[in-house]
């Protein structure tokens, strides 16, 4: 793929062949996601010609597309699952990101997500937004210019209940179906804008500051504030910690 600022280009590994041209709103940033299993399906989602909407297109066997709206405003941040089953957007405002399954936009035009979660109540700047890479998902992280990452527990699991007693239930009889984060990791620095990842087996959360900071910190399944650092670095300083 080549994503310029109003189009992206999909190209044929093997020969070159320019398979697709898509039009996007203005997207300075390069948004667009590939699920990185792509072997039954590959399917790309950018962000369409219009703000706030989504372009989700599929490719082989049958190759087909389809737009919806997925934020009053401009798209910020999105993420496929690791076999593409499930999408993740964020808007501009970071607060609310909201979660899709793929598979209702080969059947219909109207799509709705199956799952919001709440960030948090103030604006931010979405700097990651990454499933786990389990086939089904277990967590959604996001890392934002407010220097904390939260991890939210996907509905896809079965365990969900269990393991997020602040889920749909609890929410609904609040009269709020936004989950907030089932755990959050804050960093201790100030302006450090960091992105994240999760490990191979989705234990650990992996942290990466602009300000040069490493960090690997331990999923506590019961939620709530890792205590587990499993290593820290500087990484612009070779006699940081270890």
């Amino acid at each position: 793929m080549v994503v310029l600022e109003n189009r992206v280009y999909v190209y044929n590994f093997a020969d070159l062949r320019l398979i697709d041209a898509i039009d996007t709103c203005n997207n300075p940033k390069g948004l667009c996601a590939l699920n990185p299993d792509g072997k039954d399906s590959a399917i790309l989602v950018t962000p369409a010609s219009q703000k706030g909407f989504v372009r989700i297109a599929f490719y082989n066997p049958h190759n087909s597309n389809n737009v919806f709206k997925a934020h009053d405003n401009a798209i910020e941040a999105m993420a496929l699952s690791k076999n593409g089953d499930i999408l993740a957007t964020a808007s501009e405002t970071g607060t609310i990101i909201r979660l899709y399954r793929t598979e209702e936009a080969r059947l219909s035009q109207t799509i709705l997500p199956f799952q919001e979660v709440r960030r948090g109540s103030t604006n931010a700047n979405i700097h990651s937004l990454i499933f786990d890479n389990a086939a089904i998902p277990q967590y959604l992280a996001c890392s934002s210019d407010r220097d904390t990452i939260h991890i939210f527990v996907v509905e896809s699991n079965k365990d969900q209940k269990l393991k997020n007693p602040t889920g749909n239930l609890f929410q609904k009889l609040a009269g709020n179906d936004q989950q907030k984060s089932f755990a959050q990791y804050a960093l201790t620095g100030k302006n450090m804008n960091p992105k994240c990842a999760f490990s191979e087996d989705g234990k650990q959360i992996i942290i990466v500051t602009q300000t040069g900071h490493y960090y690997e910190v331990q999923i506590d399944e019961k939620g709530g504030i890792p205590k587990t650092v499993i290593s820290q670095k500087d990484l612009l300083n070779t006699q940081g910690k270890q």
